[in-house]
């Protein structure tokens, strides 16, 4: 035994002076590198460090992190967040990981992300970037297949919801869920967990299609459209506070066609039978909600476009009575539960050879309140066209022509039932739906006028019927 001692004493003498050097580390590479993140969008980064014999060794866990400006981007760097950077606003810092005397760097510029568009073709429903220029830049993937309807965004921009039709009992019995996604930093739809829920309305013969979600990001809302009086107008879904549609689900609420800039007011109209209706005008609760308000109006004209201004003080309806064609403001009063009837103001049309078309969408306000953009037929030397018009709109809500020609442009092909006007949240972008497969886009300019968009019009997936979009 003690001759054994001796040479494993002799072995580790040996290898003490061998002279070999300590491995050390020289550097932390932070990945990844120099990166642009989106605002509103958390990113990972890692963090590896190099020794002096080659060796690479996963730092991420282990070092210290820290941002030269937490005004701009934080940075996890406790057990369960290390390297997690939480963008804070927009512009340029460096993203530090020490392990002792030894720190990686890397600089981060927060940006805003492109605007988005997504649009209901019989594709599914097709993603788009919105370029400097207006023009729709296709992301990869470029569609999301399935038969969807009414796809609307969420106001933060990270959530998108659609309608869906799936298989039932029979050819007359179908199922309808609601799609829920995730909208990812860039741009992309993906599936939330659950995909899907059921909907108020989950089968047979009514339409339904969503309204929006209120710019609190609250509540979705749904429209059914049926006979009138047989159920009610509208169904509501809270939404969590990771975007997912929860409980409770309401199914007494307004039919709701235009929520104000505040969230405080919303308008809803029961077209009812041909040429009659009636106007609902809805406050909303502590909570966020609109209970139905009962019939604030009632009306008997055909109505070619309707509109709630953004301040929720007026209103506006394309009318036709008698074959008169006219736009008509009506003023919100009596807490805003009651509409002065008849039109606090009216703008004949007929002078120019116009016609307001009865289709959905078929008139858009500015978000700032100032401009309206109205689909319609009319007569230029004769021949008959289908145009957009487009109004200023006064301190008092008061709607007039923008200019002496009150054609903006004219579009390639007839107006058909399917096809819409659609504006982005900034008023940046307006873009008509129109068959058999196309997207006219026209710049707003500062004073209200078009502009057509390079590359207008773009070709799209059959019938596209409506459009979201995500800021």
């Amino acid at each position: 035994m003690r001759a054994v001692s001796i040479v494993c004493l002799s072995i580790t003498l040996a290898a003490c002076g061998s002279g070999r050097s300590v491995d050390q580390l020289v550097s932390i590479q932070i990945e990844p590198s120099n990166p642009n993140i989106v605002s509103g969008y958390t990113t990972q980064f890692s963090a590896t460090g190099s020794y002096s014999s080659g060796v690479q060794r996963d730092f991420t866990a282990t070092a210290s992190w820290s941002s030269t400006d937490t005004g701009i981007a934080t940075v996890g760097n406790s057990s369960n967040d290390r390297g997690l950077v939480n963008p804070v606003a927009l512009g340029a810092v460096r993203i530090l990981a020490t392990s002792g005397s030894i720190t990686g760097q890397t600089t981060v510029t927060v940006v805003e992300r492109n605007e988005l568009a997504y649009i209901q073709t019989d594709k599914g429903i097709e993603q788009y970037s919105i370029a400097a220029d207006g023009s729709l830049q296709a992301l990869n993937p470029a569609v999301v297949d399935g038969t969807f309807e009414t796809p609307v965004t969420h106001p933060s921009g990270h959530y998108l919801y659609a309608l869906t039709l799936g298989p039932g009992a029979s050819s007359t019995v179908y199922s309808r869920t609601i799609a829920q996604f995730n909208i990812v930093a860039d741009g992309t739809l993906r599936p939330m967990t659950p995909a899907t829920i059921d909907s108020l309305q989950p089968c047979c013969g009514e339409t339904v299609s969503l309204f929006g979600v209120d710019p609190q990001g609250h509540n979705l809302y749904e429209d059914w459209s049926g006979e009138p009086g047989t159920w009610p107008p509208g169904g509501r879904y809270a939404i969590d506070s990771s975007g997912k549609l929860t409980a409770p689900a309401d199914y007494s609420v307004p039919d709701i066609v235009g929520i104000d800039a505040s969230g405080s007011r919303a308008l809803g109209i029961d077209f009812g039978s041909i040429g009659s209706g009636s106007i609902t005008v809805s406050a909303a609760a502590a909570d966020g909600t609109f209970p139905y308000g009962g019939i604030a109006a009632t009306y008997n004209h055909r109505i070619g476009g309707v509109a709630l201004h953004p301040s929720g003080q007026y209103f506006y309806l394309c009318l036709a009575d008698g074959g008169i064609q006219s736009l008509a403001e009506y003023v919100i009063v009596d807490n805003g539960l009651q509409v002065s009837l008849p039109p606090s103001f009216s703008l004949p049309l007929d002078s120019y050879g116009a016609s307001c078309v009865g289709l959905s969408n078929a008139m858009v306000l500015h978000p700032s309140g100032k401009f309206a953009y109205l689909l319609w037929t009319h007569t230029t030397d004769g021949i008959l066209a289908d145009s957009v018009a487009v109004f200023s709109i006064d301190s008092q809500g008061r709607p007039a022509f923008l200019s002496a020609s009150p054609v903006s442009f004219s579009m390639t092909v007839p107006l058909l039932t399917y096809t819409s006007l659609w504006i982005d949240p900034k008023g940046f972008l307006l873009c008509v739906l129109g068959p058999p497969n196309l997207v006219y886009e026209f710049a707003i300019a500062a004073d209200g006028t078009l502009k057509p968009v390079p590359g207008s019009p773009i070709t799209v997936g059959l019938n596209p019927r409506s459009i979201s979009f995500a800021r």
